[in-house]
């Protein structure tokens, strides 16, 4: 199993085979955001970044990052498409992720 990769973003477009609503978490003193987690073939694009960005957390405008399942909060959500295939949704504000690759420890 290899190690999980976060990333910090402004904004994001994420394109998955699920995609599901969690609850509610303090993101910080004053603000909430929604959780989401994706699965089955993700893919994430920084759409755009917040400046002075140099950490290796904060990845560049363009940067494709792929995994098997990812674990999202942001605090606005917008669903571009839904072909009962794929789902594709952008994420806004303060958006967090961990995309993480290859089998669990005990999948088959």
């Amino acid at each position: 199993m290899s190690i999980p990769r976060k990333l910090k973003a402004e904004k994001v477009t994420i394109t998955a085979g699920k995609i599901d609503e969690g609850n509610l978490k303090r993101q910080t003193e004053n603000h909430k955001a929604q959780s989401y987690k994706a699965r089955d073939d993700v893919e994430i694009v920084v759409e755009k970044q917040y400046p002075n960005s140099s950490k290796e957390e904060r990845p560049d405008v363009g940067t494709v990052i792929k995994g098997d399942r990812a674990d999202i909060t942001t605090r606005k959500t917008i669903t571009l498409e839904d072909d009962g295939k794929r789902k594709r949704k952008t994420f806004i504000g303060n958006v967090t992720a961990t995309v993480f690759s290859g089998r669990r420890r005990g999948s088959k």
